[in-house]
């Protein structure tokens, strides 16, 4: 593609038998989730959160090289995330921010990139009034890394930034522990390049899907 930089050739998977991979692994994630949480007991009342998470899951496939298409057909990431409430949540719910350490890793026929990101979140939060084992959060995001770039045998790394938003919900356990849904829209996510062919921007953007196991503490 122009704009791309430079690729080697390397053995062909079909797209398709990717794409099918991926769909078999989103099932048995979303299925094995959905019948923990109709066979456990909910959490006890608390006003406030709290909780220290794993995160893993699929982030978008949109990356590009200075405005083209580079290939990448899957792309994951794998986090640590703390989340907490300003003060014991309203009525109305309440403020929330918190930390995430991520690594991201995107694969395509020619080209591979790892990030290491350390993002911001600042938003609302908002539990249940009924069914207190359940709460969700909104928020923004902001976060800045650095990105490794392989392709056509040339490597570089370069300093990241990417922003969006996320939209979660959480049930808690009554032991404490939890299982979520993360979803977010990645607005832009941007490292500067140079595989040998002058600078250029390595972008992505689109809708990750997450799923969080943690615990409340």
């Amino acid at each position: 593609h122009s704009g791309s930089p430079a690729v080697c050739a390397g053995a062909y998977i079909p797209a398709s038998t990717k794409r099918n991979t991926v769909m078999v692994i989103r099932s048995l994630v979303i299925t094995t989730t959905l019948v923990i949480l109709a066979a456990a007991p909910a959490a006890a009342v608390d006003e406030a959160i709290n909780d220290v998470r794993g995160i893993v899951g699929f982030w978008p496939e949109n990356y590009e090289a200075n405005g083209s298409d580079v290939g990448i057909d899957s792309a994951y990431r794998l986090a640590g995330q703390y989340m907490r409430s300003l003060d014991s949540f309203g009525d109305a719910g309440g403020l929330i921010y918190g930390a995430e350490a991520s690594f991201t890793f995107a694969s395509g026929d020619n080209i591979d990139s790892t990030a290491l990101v350390l993002d911001g979140h600042l938003g609302y939060g908002y539990i249940l009034p009924n069914m207190p084992a359940i709460h969700f959060e909104g928020t923004a995001f902001l976060g800045l890394g650095l990105e490794t770039v392989d392709a056509g045998g040339n490597d570089d790394i370069g300093p990241l930034i990417n922003y969006g938003i996320r939209a979660a919900g959480f049930y808690t356990f009554e032991n404490s522990w939890q299982l979520g849904l993360d979803l977010r829209f990645l607005i832009d996510s941007t490292s500067s390049q140079d595989l040998g062919g002058g600078d250029f921007d390595y972008e992505d953007d689109g809708v990750a899907v997450l799923f969080a196991f943690g615990k409340r503490i």
